[in-house]
Order: C-alpha cells, then sequence, then structure tokens
C-alpha cells in the first residue's frame, strides 16, 4: 500500500474508532432503556435517569476540565506526563470527596446512599484515563471496554429479567464502570505504578484548568438544563419517557460531529464566507436527513419501547435537532479565530433562555413544553451564531500570504 494511502488509512481508523467510542455509551443507554422498560415499566428508568443526572452533573464538576487542560499540559511538557496527571488527580480528589459528602447529605435511603457515592467514585476512576486514551490515540481500547461494559450490564439485566430494581440496576452500572477503570488502570501502568497518594492539593490547577472547565460546563448546561427542569418538576414517568426521545434526537445531532471531524483540521483554513457554505450545505444536508431518521426514531418509540408518543412530538424533536446542522460548522470557524468566550458567552444565554422558557411553559405542556423551550433556544443559538460569524472579520494572515490558494 502506498504510504499516502496508508496514512489515510490510519487517520480515517483513528476517526472512526474515536466516533464510535462516543457514541456506543449512548447506543448503550437505549439498549439497556429498552431492556428495563420491556422487563419492568418507564417509571423504573425515570427513577434510575434522575440519579444519573446527579452523578453525571458531579463527576463532570469533578472532572474540572482535566481532558481537554492535560492534553495542552502534555503537548507543551511531553516528559512531566506522568506527574502532571498524578498532580490532577490528587487535586480533583477533593471535588469528589466533597461531592461524596452532598451525597450523603441529600436524604437518600442508606443503601442507596452507599451506592450512588460508590459510583460516583469508579465514575471518575474510569472517566481520569480519557485524557490518556485520546493523547495515545487509543481509541480502539476504549471502544473494546465500552462494547465489553455493555454487553455486560445488558446481560446482566436479562439475567435479573423481571426481577430488575433500582439498586441492581445501580450496582451493574457500578460493576461495570468499576470495570473499565481498572483495566484503564492496568492499561496504563507507568501513571498508575508510581502513583504518590501524598501527591497533596495543588491550588494552581483550578483557575488554570478553569477556561476549560467553564468550556465544557456552559455546553453541558446548555444542553442538559431541559432535563434538569424535567427531572425536578415532573414525574418519574414523564422524565422516563422524555430521556428516551431526548436520546434518540441527540444521535440525530451526533451525525453534523461525525460529518465535519474527518474536515476540521481544513476548516480551522478557511475564509467565513468559505464556512458560511459549509454551514448552509450541511444545514440543507441536515434536512435531507432528518425524515427517514425520524422516521426510524418514530418506529423505535412504538414498536420497542411501546411508548404512545404522538408524531407532532417527534417532528418538533427534528425542528430541535436541526439548527445544529447549520451552528456546528460556525463554532470551529469561531475557534478559529480564538473566540472561545463567544461560544461559552452564546451557550450561557441559550442555558438562561432554556431555563426561562422551562418554567413558563413546564406547568403547562409538560414535557412537551421542554421540548419546544429546547427547540426554540436551538434557533436562537443559531441566529446568534450566524450573526457573530458576519460581524467578525478574517484576522487569520496565513491565509493572506502570497500565494495562498485560499487567499480571500
Amino acid at each position: 500500500m502506498p504510504p499516502s494511502l496508508n496514512k489515510l488509512r490510519k487517520r480515517f481508523t483513528v476517526i472512526i474508532t474515536n466516533s464510535l467510542s462516543s457514541l456506543l455509551p449512548q447506543f448503550f443507554n437505549t439498549l439497556i432503556s429498552i431492556i428495563v422498560i420491556r422487563f419492568t415499566h418507564i417509571d423504573l428508568w425515570g427513577e434510575f435517569i434522575n440519579l444519573l443526572i446527579l452523578i453525571n452533573l458531579g463527576a463532570h464538576i469533578a472532572a474540572w476540565g482535566n481532558r481537554d487542560y492535560l492534553l495542552r499540559e502534555f503537548s507543551f511538557k511531553p516528559s512531566h506526563i506522568i506527574p502532571t496527571w498524578q498532580q490532577c488527580l490528587m487535586t480533583r480528589l477533593w471535588l469528589l470527596g466533597s461531592f461524596s459528602l452532598i451525597i450523603a447529605l441529600l436524604g437518600y435511603p442508606p443503601t442507596q446512599t452507599l451506592l450512588l457515592i460508590a459510583w460516583a467514585w469508579v465514575t471518575v476512576l474510569k472517566q481520569s484515563h480519557e485524557v490518556m486514551v485520546v493523547y495515545h490515540k487509543d481509541f480502539l481500547w476504549q471502544l473494546g471496554l465500552e462494547l465489553a461494559q455493555a454487553l455486560f450490564i445488558a446481560f446482566g439485566l436479562l439475567w435479573l429479567g423481571a426481577n430488575i430494581n433500582l439498586n441492581n440496576l445501580m450496582g451493574l452500572f457500578i460493576l461495570g464502570n468499576l470495570g473499565q477503570g481498572i483495566l484503564f488502570s492496568w492499561y496504563y501502568a507507568t501513571v498508575n505504578r508510581t502513583l504518590n497518594w501524598r501527591q497533596g492539593f495543588v491550588w494552581g490547577y483550578f483557575p488554570a484548568a478553569a477556561p476549560f472547565f467553564l468550556l465544557n460546563f456552559s455546553g453541558l448546561l446548555q444542553s442538559r438544563l431541559d432535563l434538569y427542569c424535567v427531572a425536578y418538576f415532573l414525574s418519574k414517568r414523564d422524565l422516563g419517557q422524555y430521556q428516551i426521545l431526548i436520546n434518540l434526537l441527540l444521535y440525530l445531532q451526533a451525525l453534523a460531529n461525525f460529518i465535519l471531524v474527518p474536515y476540521v483540521k481544513t476548516l480551522y483554513r478557511l475564509p467565513n464566507d468559505l464556512i458560511f457554505k459549509i454551514s448552509g450545505r450541511l444545514f440543507i444536508l441536515g434536512f435531507v436527513i432528518l425524515g427517514p431518521a425520524l422516521a426510524v426514531v418514530y418506529a423505535m418509540l412504538i414498536w420497542l419501547y411501546h411508548l404512545p408518543i404522538p408524531l407532532s412530538h417527534v417532528l418538533l424533536g427534528g425542528l430541535f435537532v436541526w439548527p445544529l446542522y447549520g451552528y456546528t460548522t460556525i463554532i470551529y470557524g469561531l475557534y478559529k479565530i480564538n473566540r472561545q468566550t463567544l461560544v461559552v458567552k452564546i451557550s450561557l444565554v441559550g442555558a438562561l433562555v432554556n431555563l426561562i422558557l422551562n418554567l413558563a411553559l413546564l406547568p403547562y405542556l409538560g414535557w412537551v413544553g421542554s421540548l419546544l423551550a429546547s427547540t426554540i433556544v436551538q434557533w436562537l443559538m443559531l441566529g446568534l451564531y450566524v450573526w457573530q460569524l458576519t460581524q467578525t472579520p478574517h484576522p487569520d494572515p496565513l491565509l493572506r500570504r502570497k500565494g495562498s490558494k485560499i487567499s480571500p
């Protein structure tokens, strides 16, 4: 095989395995939700999602942007990877300990409290090794572990059958995450073998990693605030139905990123007018994709989940998904000119508007009001991103070099 083709094959292998390892947890949740609902009822799944939201939020805060921060530090100081990773872990354990204390004070039954704390710790253990996966491009290894965890939990639930309850469902997730954490620790033994538990608390880590945390956390709030509102205000049954529909719609949103991933490097070199053209084409492609994709979503809700969700709600979900196909490319355009702060501000505006609309619509429309609020916010963000990019001149001097093939 010619060297150029071999290099291209390796690059696409990395892209595909990375995409699959990112997508598999969502697929895994879909599979687990089908099993749980078919053997028990939607209310149990709603109870579980209520706890899963808590764990994911706590783990996200305990991460404090460590993956993106450490990727930068590893690139700048490749000879200090081991001590840097260990200092980050030892420092973040203080956040994890604080989160464990909060769980203990929330008033859950003793058994659930212990399970929740264990779940938080094993989740953070697994999560701490994600930076090593990305840095070393070990996406195939991560994909194998995600698949093994999914099969372990799925077969465990099938074995339990009608005896599935909240505690053993949590227990299976804990064991699955623990298994991944142990195997990650073994695979990356070089950073774990010399782990110094007296490494101590490094205060400087928090302000240094804060920009990465804020960027990720603002995106989390913007994308999950509707789910938090449904969990707080509505019944477990409503939460279960809403989470299932949103999870299926997230697959459709993820397609936009998967389409763009092979071209991200090129996007950073393009002028704004070409970014607009690509954004418009992807927006049109999104409309073409959504027709058959929404038909599949509706069929899954009816035939696999046995949930009588009206077709009109699914179509509203399509309007929720579509704007992302228009503004994903623009976000990369803003990253290109170092406007990450603007992306954070737009995400926070979206989160605030989402909260206001949820509080206004949930009492009257139920979880459909939350979906409507999220849809309005998505179109608002599309408008803000388009407007911001039109107001931003192209400052990149590389594109103005003499002889540049893509000079505007």
